[in-house]
């Protein structure tokens, strides 16, 4: 007798037991999709220190001089804009394919795997 694909099997338990499981999963899942969340400030970052003739390199020891911390996701982000709005534009590039790019920040077979569970 043949056995059933482990997938099938997980996707049954999973739709039987609805709510009793959870994925944690870290941002490297997507990473081969689009920027980690550190890649996104460490951009940001260096974008600001461009503004000031900082080259991308330095920029992050010139950020902890010029405003006496560590640079923080949040903190940038909110040094940058002002509303969601803006944050949304601002961060929309990192995570969203454009026209002269549409095969950028696709799905990736992980993505496609986490997706067939459901």
């Amino acid at each position: 007798m043949a056995d059933l694909d482990p997938a099938l099997s997980l996707a049954f338990t999973l739709r039987a037991n609805a709510g009793a499981y959870a994925l944690a999963l870290g941002s490297g899942v997507s990473r081969a999709a689009v920027p980690s969340g550190w890649d996104v400030l460490v951009s940001l970052v260096e974008q600001i220190g461009a503004t000031r003739g900082i080259g991308p390199s330095d920029a992050l020891e010139w950020y902890r001089g010029e405003f006496g911390s560590e640079p923080r996701y949040d903190d940038v982000l909110d040094k940058l804009t002002q509303t969601s709005a803006e944050r949304v534009g601002l961060l929309r590039p990192f995570f969203e394919a454009s026209d002269d790019s549409p095969d950028e920040k696709q799905p990736t077979a992980a993505h496609r795997a986490i997706a067939g569970l459901i």
